[in-house]
């Protein structure tokens, strides 16, 4: 196959989220943010996350964050295994530049927005042969939230993540690109005017 059919089957999946309207008429002064909580199932973890609405277009997001990682290598005489279970507490704020008149019906967040975190992961709390140190780390990026079934949510952003671990010497500063995934599930919402 083709890898320019490949690319161009894969772009036209990726632009599905991004298809999202209904029939209802809403007048664009009218469409606003709602406060909700959720619960998330990341890439490699599961998060709670309050979102507040401070404004029509932008909310304080609160999170809380268990996250899973390993690593697996092979070679001729040994394979190896490393594993770690660390914890995260995060805040930010959100601005959504395009919200969509579904997430009036859903009385839920839909949109296209831009926002910066500020987060604390505490290292590992759980490892075997694989330690991470305790990070601060401050992430701006742009991503994307819809829904899907009743409460369902996903959401996806791109973004660069500046990283301070906390526990070297001289401290170590980092810069790296960053990726969201979560499927969630709202559990409460809030209508806020």
């Amino acid at each position: 196959m083709n890898k320019s059919v490949i690319f161009q089957v894969a772009f036209y999946f990726l632009l599905i989220p991004l298809k999202g309207h209904c029939q209802t008429d809403f007048r664009s002064d009218s469409l606003h943010t709602f406060t909700q909580s959720k619960i998330s199932a990341e890439i490699i973890g599961l998060s709670f996350q309050r979102e507040k609405a401070v404004s029509k277009r932008s909310t304080i997001v609160f999170a809380a964050a268990l996250n899973y990682s390993f690593y697996l290598t092979s070679g001729n005489i040994f394979a190896r295994f490393g594993q770690s279970l660390d914890f995260t507490v995060s805040t930010g704020r959100r601005y959504y530049y395009r919200l969509f008149p579904s997430s009036m019906i859903r009385e839920q967040n839909v949109g296209n927005f831009i926002g910066a975190d500020l987060a604390f992961s505490t290292g590992s709390l759980i490892s075997k042969a694989l330690f991470h140190e305790p990070v601060i780390y401050i992430n701006p990026y742009w991503g994307i939230q819809r829904n899907f079934a009743k409460s369902g949510s996903f959401e996806l952003g791109v973004g660069l993540a500046g990283n301070y671990e906390v526990n070297r010497s001289a401290g170590q500063f980092s810069i790296s690109p960053t990726i969201r995934f979560q499927m969630g599930w709202i559990i409460n919402r809030k209508i806020t005017k």
